[in-house]
């Protein structure tokens, strides 16, 4: 579990928000680890596991255009995912929030010398004072579960300085 977590619940308690996830290689691990705490349905709106490219565009809204411009797994991708999943959440619940959103390779296979297995796309959508979105690229390495287990803590690194900073430097 992310030693964190409580305090990330805490703040979106204190501040009235929401979560949500948008889940791609890790299958929805964010979702299980997050409703492993208990509590989460304080904050957790919900989420989604949108595998496949189709996936994405359907249920998340992310365009052709920025699949096939820059891929499945890229920041533009994972940005978003973030963002549909904010908007639909939003809309549903009349109320501000976060979303993470992931993207990526988790192998064994399926890399290549350009995108290598472990090259992971992560981004955090907040809509509390003023819309934002931060992403980043990652590579990392290990089994399948090691790069799934290190993306669920990047995740929530993210989430944890976006709340921390309150997107008041994006």
């Amino acid at each position: 579990m992310f030693p964190q977590i409580h305090y990330i619940f805490d703040e979106l308690k204190r501040r009235n928000l929401f979560l949500v996830t948008a889940e791609s290689l890790t299958g929805g691990l964010i979702a299980k680890y997050i409703t492993d705490v208990p509590g989460a349905s304080a904050v957790f709106w919900g989420g989604w596991v949108t595998y496949s490219a189709e996936a994405k565009r359907r249920l998340l809204n992310v365009s052709t255009e920025i699949l096939e411009r820059f891929g499945v797994v890229s920041v533009e991708t994972a940005t978003a995912m973030a963002k549909g999943a904010l908007a639909i959440a939003s809309d549903s619940l009349n109320k501000c929030g976060y979303a993470i959103a992931v993207t990526g390779l988790a192998g064994p296979s399926g890399g290549t010398p350009q995108l290598p297995v472990g090259t992971v796309c992560i981004a955090c959508a907040a809509n509390e004072h003023t819309a934002c979105v931060y992403s980043e690229k990652y590579l990392f390495s290990g089994t399948r579960d090691a790069i799934r287990e290190q993306t669920y803590t990047a995740a929530m690194q993210m989430l944890l300085q976006r709340l921390k900073e309150d997107c008041q430097n994006r």
